[in-house]
């Protein structure tokens, strides 16, 4: 299992100017301590849209595809210049879906 340094993230997304340090730096932490999924999405049967920012900086454009290749069928939305779920929430976020 890795290790995680809740204060090394916080330091660095503070340095980024990035609101809720410590809601991120836990996100971060549950992303490592999860584990791998992928064989989990494959079950999905389901139409399934993946969307993703690709200025994400907790989960990177590679996370997005890597999810939409697991799940059968997915699609991948790249939505240019959005970082955060709560930027997803904007106009090209409702057009997709």
């Amino acid at each position: 299992m890795r290790t995680f340094d809740f204060p090394k993230y916080c330091r660095v997304f503070e340095r980024a100017g990035i609101a809720g340090v410590a809601g991120i730096a836990r996100q971060v932490q549950a992303i490592q301590l999860s584990g791998d999924r992928t064989e989990s999405l494959s079950a999905i049967v389901a139409l399934t849209l993946a969307i993703h920012g690709d200025r994400d900086l907790i989960v990177g454009p590679s996370g997005g595809r890597a999810t939409a290749d697991a799940v059968p069928g997915a699609q991948l939305v790249t939505i240019p210049g959005v970082a955060t779920s709560r930027e997803h929430r904007n106009y090209q976020f409702r057009r997709c879906i």
